[in-house]
């Protein structure tokens, strides 16, 4: 299943339950999409963002992620819009995940498989699911 390829999450309770198919070639244009998120930021002080702010948004519009620190602590992380607001659609995901009793977080592929396996065989599947 590829939830990211769900426009909301009412429809997402069919795609786990089998009863809708993701299109192969959204599966395949998804594959190719950069994840920000998962490339290693580059770390960036106050002090720099002070002196290159203007070449430091240049280059998290490139698709380069910053790590911001201050005072050595981790304060936040500068992505794309675009990023922002995948994560924000997939945030929706993993909520309904966890409203139907997945940690997504911390699952690894055989829980999330079992999960699927045992949401496809539930009695209300077929018939569509209360989560969502």
């Amino acid at each position: 299943i590829y939830p990211e390829l769900v426009e909301d999450t009412a429809t997402l309770s069919a795609v786990v339950a089998g009863r809708e198919r993701t299109n192969a070639t959204a599966v395949r244009r998804l594959a190719r999409e950069p994840r920000q998120i998962l490339d290693i930021p580059r770390t960036i002080g106050i002090t720099e963002i002070q002196r290159r702010l203007a070449s430091i948004l240049d280059e998290v519009g490139a698709g380069r992620p910053g790590a911001i620190y201050s005072s050595g602590k981790f304060v936040g992380v500068l992505i794309t819009p675009a990023e922002y607001y995948r994560l924000r659609r997939l945030s929706r995901v993993v909520a309904w995940f966890r409203t139907a009793g997945l940690e997504l977080a911390t699952a690894d592929e055989g829980e999330i498989a079992a999960f699927v396996h045992r949401f496809r065989e539930a009695p209300g599947s077929a018939a569509g699911s209360a989560v969502g």
